[in-house]
């Protein structure tokens, strides 16, 4: 039967819940074992609900472990730092995954066995870590490396971000401008020209072509990128290998590509790093950034390479020999993973890889971000340019004849 109870803990606060058991008397036996003094107790008629636990975004990510990390550096009792997270945290997914870690620990639970719920298929790896930081006796430590991990991977995220989003921002606004002078100025200017009978350029007939196509099909051009996001979904939901496919585009198409792959190799390597640091095998290292790759592609990659170690290839051999199949590594970073490898340094040199590819990547997005306001002012120029010489070059050839 399920039983609601109230209860009182050490510090003197209530505690409240809903227990499944056969009995009151194996209620307060479980309450014993907790600590916890049981004040009040009845009978729960109402169906359970399932509870919805709170999946952690990255930065709630980041403030759990540096959290941690400091109240347990500190010499503070875990149940102590989590008791300060359910109380004071930032965001309420926090505060109840405080609250959650804590009714975990209490019920015999580490604090890897609680944490794993909240965690998606692709942050797995961050129990895993903790686990073997608990395992070790590591623990602060641990959570202050994957702390700043976490924390690098969030600012290589932004980069991404913001190589995207600024030229979409700036693209769309320059787009707008040059639709609102074709659908709104162009044609004024185009009915007074044609009143007057006078005989138009060739430029000023393009224009004004152009001006037409875009009042007759704006519809279709409105409807278009809808249409075309359906098709893409619908291809990569009935054609697997599709999908694939578009992953391995991502990483080749020029300039964008290129940054997506240097900072995937950033992440990467930071992570791998991390768990072969940790004491992680490298099979199940690879399986675990697999599990945390959001490119297709190269999750595809790297299961085929963890099958390689598996096998007995040594970690440098194995991505050489992804590398001769689909180009994603590059051959500084065989030849530093070779080198960690035989000199035993293989942290410090994918320390190395990573902080190289996150520094080649932050300079790409900077070169990208100078050259694009010039490239977007010189497209709207040149268009601009169109629109003044279409239009005024037949306003002046009138007012020649006139004069």
């Amino acid at each position: 039967m399920r039983l609601e109870y109230t209860a009182l803990d050490s510090q003197g606060q209530l505690v409240r819940g809903v227990q499944e058991v056969p009995s009151r008397a194996a209620l307060s036996e479980i309450l014993v074992t907790r600590q916890l003094d049981l004040l009040q107790v009845r009978r729960c008629w109402l169906p359970q609900r399932r509870a919805r636990r709170p999946v952690l975004t990255l930065p709630e990510q980041i403030g759990l472990c540096q959290h941690l990390a400091h109240y347990l550096a500190a010499g503070l009792h875990l149940d102590e730092a989590l008791r300060d997270l359910a109380g004071c945290a930032d965001t309420p997914a926090l505060r109840s995954l405080g609250q959650s870690l804590q009714r975990s620990l209490q019920g015999g639970m580490s604090l890897s066995q609680g944490l794993r719920p909240h965690l998606e298929a692709n942050t797995a790896y961050i129990a895993e870590l903790i686990a073997a930081g608990e395992q070790s006796g590591t623990l602060p430590t641990l959570l202050q490396r994957l702390g700043e991990t976490l924390q690098r991977s969030e600012q290589w995220r932004q980069q991404a971000r913001r190589a995207l989003f600024y030229p979409c921002i700036a693209g769309t606004v320059a787009g707008a401008a040059c639709l609102f002078l074709l659908l709104f100025l162009v044609p004024q200017i185009e009915g007074f020209l044609r009143a007057s009978g006078q005989p138009l350029p060739w430029l000023s007939r393009a224009l004004f072509a152009l001006s037409a196509a875009i009042q007759q099909l704006w519809l279709v051009l409105l409807l278009l990128p809808l249409l075309m996001w359906a098709v893409l979904g619908a291809c990569l939901r009935l054609h697997p290998r599709f999908y694939w496919r578009l992953a391995c585009w991502q990483l080749s198409m020029p300039v964008f590509g290129r940054i997506q792959l240097q900072l995937q190799l950033a992440q990467l390597a930071d992570l791998l790093a991390l768990l072969y640091a940790a004491g992680i095998s490298l099979a199940t290292a690879l399986t675990t950034c697999a599990a945390s790759c959001r490119n297709l592609a190269l999750a595809i990659s790297l299961e085929e390479i963890q099958q390689s170690v598996r096998d007995g290839q040594s970690l440098s051999q194995a991505f050489a020999q992804a590398a001769g199949a689909n180009r994603f590594y590059p051959v500084f970073f065989l030849h530093l993973l070779q080198g960690g490898e035989k000199t035993g340094q293989l942290e410090h040199s994918l320390r190395h890889i990573s902080e190289r590819y996150n520094a080649s990547a932050s300079a790409a997005i900077a070169r990208l971000h100078t050259l694009i306001e010039p490239a977007l002012t010189l497209v709207v120029g040149v268009f601009l340019g169109w629109v003044v010489i279409a239009t005024l070059q037949p306003l002046y050839a009138l007012i020649g004849e006139a004069l």
